[in-house]
């Protein structure tokens, strides 16, 4: 299968989790009760699952045998994705300011920016899963270190998978307000990371059940000390298996071209959408009240088409200037 084809069913993947999380798992905030949107709108974690593998899958190709590799690593993370998600916490912590919903105060703020905020929490709503992917960052290099074939260097990296979740726990443990949730995506991400260079990315598929037995052990293996589980190894594993759905439709979407170019104008705009939703809902809400489905619908479209335009003024004429 052709690369294009291969980044076509990603694309159509991540488009789909998008649609899903903002579309419906958060719009349930902003439309009116008993719509059809309620029913629908409490499973999050297939989605979330969905683009912790994904942003797993791309980034666990990648070669880190010098220092160097590390450091070119994290510059462009810092380019790609840092300047988006500082005006995103920025702008909420505004909004916050009037409505008191997303941030409690400058210390959260600051623990959210810095990526430490799902250890030292509590977590904000909805920028707590950009800022576990800034944590989830700067630890890829060190799993991903002069990574060599064969099953005793793939069984070394997921012991340290093990230790990096045992060290959550163990922080906990002593007091640390450590977001249940950080178990289950450490389990996601750094298992698909472990397993991403030793398969084909249009056979990623093919991974997925090992990557979900791997999160279900890595979080079982804690069960015989009483307490030692937080997060709900059941919760994960249904997160896991409809990440799975989810990649097998976007497989099945990127065969119909004019559905995959759809998903991929979706898909380019994914960060933006998620990083400024919050706002733009938020403000429809304060100045309209709560949606039907026809207006739902029509905001959605519209942060659709803003964010596609913020992700390509932001590609085009910022990232060039943010080189160093």
């Amino acid at each position: 299968m052709a690369e294009s084809r291969r980044v076509a069913f990603v694309d159509c993947a991540r488009a789909l989790s998008m649609l899903y999380i903002i579309g419906i798992h958060h719009m349930q905030s902003f439309v009116r009760p008993g719509t059809v949107i309620d029913a629908l709108a409490n499973h999050a974690a297939p989605a979330l699952c969905a683009f912790t593998a994904i942003s797993a899958l791309f980034l666990g190709r990648k070669r880190f045998e010098v220092p160097g590799d590390a450091a070119s690593f994290y510059k462009s993370r810092l380019v790609r994705a840092y300047p988006l998600f500082l005006l995103g916490c920025l702008s909420l912590f505004v909004v916050s300011l009037v409505v008191g919903k997303y941030f409690s105060g400058i210390r959260q703020l600051l623990l959210t920016l810095t990526g430490l905020v799902m250890v030292f929490g509590p977590a904000p709503r909805t920028m707590w899963y950009m800022s576990m992917l800034l944590l989830f960052w700067l630890l890829t290099p060190l799993f991903c270190w002069k990574r060599r074939r064969g099953a005793g260097d793939m069984l070394l990296r997921f012991a340290g998978l093990a230790l990096l979740l045992a060290a959550f726990r163990g922080a906990a443990l002593l007091g640390a307000p450590v977001d249940s949730r950080l178990y289950g995506y450490t389990a996601v991400y750094f298992g698909t990371l472990i397993l991403a260079d030793r398969v084909k990315l249009d056979d990623a598929l093919r991974a997925a059940p090992p990557l979900a037995a791997a999160a279900v052990i890595a979080l079982l293996s804690f069960t015989p000390v009483r307490g030692w589980v937080p997060a709900y190894p059941r919760e994960v594993a249904v997160g896991v298996a409809g990440a799975v759905l989810i990649l097998t439709v976007g497989k099945l979407c990127a065969r119909v071209r004019p559905l995959s170019t759809a998903l991929a104008w979706i898909s380019y705009g994914s960060m933006a959408a998620y990083l400024f939703h919050r706002q733009w809902l938020g403000l429809c809400y304060y100045l309209l009240g709560p949606f039907g489905l026809p207006l739902a619908a029509l905001l959605m479209a519209a942060l659709l088409v803003g964010s596609y335009w913020v992700q390509r003024f932001y590609d085009r004429k910022v990232v060039p200037r943010l080189r160093f």
